[in-house]
């Protein structure tokens, strides 16, 4: 019986191999990651900086999400409603003003543009995906990204974003 040859190379004290310099590739995009991460880019703390990043998405489409989180998180404050994600519990915790709520001019138009903006996501059946995305940050199935997709142009076109 033939024995083995013996594999050349560096060895650990043990005798085991050392592995060659050849990076894999989830070191490949760890190393890409941190670099992006690095690079401070606002987007990338974002779920939709990331769908940008992983070119599933436009730009134009990024600033329309991130416009229409803010709108709805204004149109909560003034609604009176809760925080979307809980931070800590705090008693004393008096929730911000989104607008200047004594002026009834500014109010209306900020619910109208949330109604509006609503009700036409609602109508072509993206609002549930957008507001995940956007506003809660949470990873959609493969299926629902083409109903984000929509909704996403939708509101470029809402918003007039150029």
């Amino acid at each position: 019986m033939a024995r083995r040859k013996r594999l050349t190379g560096e060895r650990y004290a043990c005798g085991k191999l050392k592995p060659d310099n050849v990076p894999t590739a989830a070191h490949i995009r760890r190393a890409q990651g941190e670099a992006l991460m690095r690079g401070r880019d606002p987007w990338l703390g974002t779920r939709l900086g990331w769908l940008y990043l992983n070119r599933e998405i436009t730009s134009r489409q990024v600033e329309a999400g991130l416009r229409f989180a803010k709108l709805f998180l204004d149109y909560s404050k003034i609604a009176g409603f809760p925080p979307r994600a809980a931070t800590s519990i705090d008693l004393n915790r008096v929730p911000g003003r989104a607008v200047d709520e004594d002026d009834e001019t500014a109010v209306r138009a900020l619910k109208g543009r949330y109604n509006d903006v609503t009700g036409e996501l609602h109508r072509c059946g993206a609002l549930e995906s957008v507001v995940s995305v956007c506003v809660d940050e949470q990873i959609l199935e493969w299926q629902d990204r083409k109903s984000l997709g929509r909704g996403l142009s939708l509101l470029v076109d809402m918003l007039g974003i150029k």
